[in-house]
């Protein structure tokens, strides 16, 4: 949905995440017969641990591998989590690659024997999200860009 954002996570997943995926959800949950994903939590909060087994994992800037079902607790605060993970698709992450053409974020859908095709906003794949009509969807000063960012794909509704 958002071309710059798509490019920091990628950044963020070429040197973090260490499982292969397809998917990049933020504060979303993959699906139930998912068996593998990496979760890593950011902002200012407290609370919201992963209990798996009964044992308690605080994923505040540190990512957990989950292969096993989980609960979580209560959060308090503003919280986003970065949830990768894999799942059966037709269309292969490394054929997307975010990057500005004249001046502006676009995704880069490179095709074979024909040149890149050009995704923005406007011009997708497939019709994803829209965000909300709200004042709230301002720039908050209080955040960093990433964190404004992540605001706005987290308060996107199918």
């Amino acid at each position: 949905m958002d071309p710059k954002l798509h490019h920091l996570l990628m950044k963020f997943a070429l040197v973090n995440v260490s499982i292969p995926f397809t998917t990049v959800k933020i504060n979303g949950k993959p699906p139930k017969k998912c068996e593998e994903y990496y979760i890593v939590g950011f902002g200012s909060y407290t609370g919201g641990e992963l209990v798996i087994a009964n044992q308690s994992y605080n994923i505040w800037h540190r990512p957990k591998i989950i292969r096993e079902s989980m609960t979580d607790t209560a959060v308090s605060g503003k919280r986003w989590t970065l949830v990768f993970y894999a799942m059966e698709t037709t269309k292969r992450l490394e054929d997307y690659e975010a990057i500005v053409v004249d001046d502006k974020w676009v995704i880069a859908q490179r095709r074979q024997f024909q040149p890149p095709l050009y995704l923005t906003a406007e011009k997708r794949v497939k019709k994803v999200k829209e965000v909300e009509e709200s004042t709230d969807d301002e720039w908050d000063e209080k955040l960093n860009e990433v964190q404004n960012l992540m605001l706005r794909a987290s308060r996107a509704k199918t």
